[in-house]
């Protein structure tokens, strides 16, 4: 017997909770109001470890010369570029995660919902 699943949020727990319902054989419903993969995808974990990477390689090209290894100027951060890298990173990681409950035939409404 299929039922009817609705699952309220996209991050985590919540694409991964519509995954499986669907491979189970259940007709899935999954509402997100702000954006798939929640707030570590989002705003947390993931833009916040792609800053983290930034200034730890930033850091590293002041141990450079001790190496032997000589920049013509000093090293800057391009921050409109950064911006742009994270912006990729999360889109790619929302895209996949769109596929796959796509793929699973998952309906994904874009709003609120509440019981």
């Amino acid at each position: 017997m299929t039922k009817k699943i609705c699952v309220i949020g996209g991050g985590p727990g919540g694409f991964i909770a519509a995954l499986r319902s669907a491979q189970l054989g259940e007709k899935v419903t999954l509402v997100e109001k702000d954006g798939l993969g929640g707030t570590c995808l989002n705003w947390g974990c993931i833009p916040s470890k792609i800053m983290k990477a930034t200034s730890e390689l930033f850091e590293k090209t002041k141990e450079f010369e001790n190496f032997g290894i000589l920049l013509n100027a000093a090293p800057d951060i391009d921050m409109e570029k950064l911006q742009l890298k994270k912006t990729r990173i999360i889109d790619i990681q929302k895209t996949g995660i769109k596929s796959l409950l796509t793929e699973k035939h998952v309906e994904i409404l874009m709003g609120t919902a509440s019981f």
